[in-house]
């Protein structure tokens, strides 16, 4: 027969003020000595005991003693031993049965002829403990959520402030996660290519001090796809308004959402073509794939390599193609068709700049009307609460008005936020529109994942029809090409004071502004191909 010293030390909060287990071990060996107990075994175990059966050594002891190897156990207290009914039940039957003599713990001993109900009460206890601190934390992180704070570990772009316990910014990971929703708010970048623009500026690992790996593909899809970006966060299945400082708003990240719901990729290839999975088949909707074919001529011994792009055939679609020059000298004809240029692009940018600064006052008028209905709403929530104070409204009065006005309050908070950004986030986007354009007369220049980019930001959708091209030209840029820069001398772009504005010219930048305004808040618009 033998003693068995039983050490445990969870590793879960519960335990965090109990003996380590070298304390546990040395108390316990020193207890031995003193009462000439000769100790056979030490049985160590770093596992938390409120759920039943989940710690092996603990297993191994109760078929040790089931087995009859084991008379008493030693141990740092009766919690160690169980914190659960199931095994403190087992416990119970095992020394009230005679199988195990005795459980000792520096405080007392037990024994087969004493009273069930010491233990089973201490049992209970120590049950009652594991419930009861699992209600507090989940009533804590209820409240820290109500407040405004993730309950968490942050995410990257962000740090837990250890002596606020709230979600700062992380300066160096912050305007780097911000660069890539921008790059994916343009339309025109897919996950894979924010990655590699990601990694290229140096992102490391998930974000942690110390880390030399670069960001995994797999994260970047995580962060692009988390509402907690937004300012809002989700926790125990519910959504929380943030206080932390958010990187994009609610409409952009929807926005974000559905473009990257598109089907626009294909199955990654050694050698990536330029066109693949930019265009789409105009017959049965499938994706145009590029394929590469060589041919060895034996008269002269030359090997020449041809690229060709035709629909992948999925639906039973005729692959009629296209050969790579075919298409790239087609968007250069659509280039010269719509009449732009490096000189359009450089005027287009000029323009747009100096109508902006002709509409701010208007952006600044809409602003602070805002803000003073804003105000008026605060003002009204105030006495709304002096008014059930006083007890002129009764408790459901007081809170039908009070969600009411609340309501109102967050939809003039959106507005504002939207209205102080917007403008800027509508420059971008039709920059990069424009920017787009030059797809149209150098396609040969560029690498394959900026073709693809450009592609999608020029327009929609672009189709391959029995070796036919036609590309959707996107409503902002057909508004912008309209103009041709000194064509007409009314039309040119001149230095002159901003309030004398060439009317034709200020009133196509004002149109397209609308048409991008409408593009970013997700309204569809229609396309013309060439």
């Amino acid at each position: 027969m033998a003693t068995i010293i039983y050490a445990r030390k969870s590793t879960e909060s519960e335990d965090r003020q109990v003996q380590s287990l070298d304390d546990q071990i040395r108390i316990l060996k020193d207890l031995a000595e003193k009462e000439n107990i000769t100790v056979s075994e030490v049985i160590l175990e770093s596992k938390s005991a409120k759920t039943p059966g989940s710690r092996p050594e603990f297993q191994r002891l109760i078929g040790m003693i089931n087995d009859g190897k084991v008379d008493g156990v030693l141990t740092w207290a009766i919690n160690r031993l169980n914190r659960n009914l199931v095994d403190g039940g087992i416990i119970a039957h095992l020394l009230q049965s005679g199988k195990i003599q005795f459980i000792r713990t520096p405080e007392r001993t037990y024994k087969p002829e004493d009273n069930v109900l010491i233990m089973s009460i201490e049992n209970g206890m120590a049950t009652s403990f594991i419930q009861d601190l699992s209600r507090n934390v989940r009533r804590g992180m209820a409240g820290k959520c109500e407040r405004g704070w993730f309950p968490g570990l942050a995410p990257l772009g962000y740090k837990n402030n250890a002596y606020t316990r709230e979600i700062d910014p992380e300066p160096t990971t912050y305007p780097l996660i911000k660069k890539g929703w921008e790059l994916l708010l343009t339309g025109g970048y897919s996950i894979a290519e924010v990655h590699r623009e990601l990694v290229a500026m140096g992102l490391k690992g998930a974000g942690r001090v110390g880390s030399t790996r670069p960001i995994q593909k797999s994260l970047v899809y995580r962060i692009y796809t988390s509402r907690f970006y937004t300012g809002k966060f989700e926790y125990d299945g519910k959504l929380y308004q943030g206080k932390h400082q958010p990187m994009i708003s609610p409409d952009e990240f929807d926005l974000i959402q559905a473009f990257l719901s598109r089907n626009l990729t294909v199955r990654p290839k050694k050698e990536p073509l330029s066109f693949s999975g930019s265009l789409v088949c105009g017959n049965c909707g499938c994706s145009v794939v590029g394929e590469r074919k060589v041919k060895h001529y034996k008269s002269t011994g030359e090997r020449v390599e041809y690229t060709y792009y035709h629909c992948s055939g999925a639906k039973g679609c005729k692959k009629q193609s296209m050969s790579h020059e075919t298409l790239q000298e087609t968007l250069r004809t659509i280039g010269e068709k719509t009449g732009l240029s490096e000189e359009w692009i450089g005027w287009c940018k000029r323009a747009l700049h100096n109508s902006r600064v002709e509409e701010q006052g208007a952006v600044t008028a809409s602003l602070e009307e805002l803000q003073t209905e804003y105000n008026r709403l605060l003002e009204r929530m105030s006495r709304l609460t002096e008014l059930r104070l006083d007890g002129e409204l009764s408790p459901n009065e007081f809170q039908n008005l009070k969600q009411t006005l609340k309501a109102q309050i967050t939809e003039h908070e959106s507005k504002m936020r939207i209205m102080g950004t917007i403008e800027e986030e509508v420059d971008k986007y039709i920059l990069n529109k424009i920017h787009a354009t030059r797809i149209l007369f150098n396609p040969h220049m560029l690498p394959h994942h900026v073709t693809r980019s450009m592609l999608r930001s020029l327009g929609d959708i672009h189709t391959l029809t029995l070796g036919k091209l036609k590309i959707s030209i996107d409503p902002v840029i057909q508004i912008l090409a309209g103009i041709e820069p000194g064509a007409d001398s009314s039309e040119s772009l001149k230095p002159r004071p901003q309030n004398a504005l060439c009317p034709i010219w200020y009133t196509r930048c004002y149109e397209a502004r609308m048409i991008a305004r409408a593009q970013l808040l997700r309204v569809k618009p229609s396309f013309t191909c060439y």
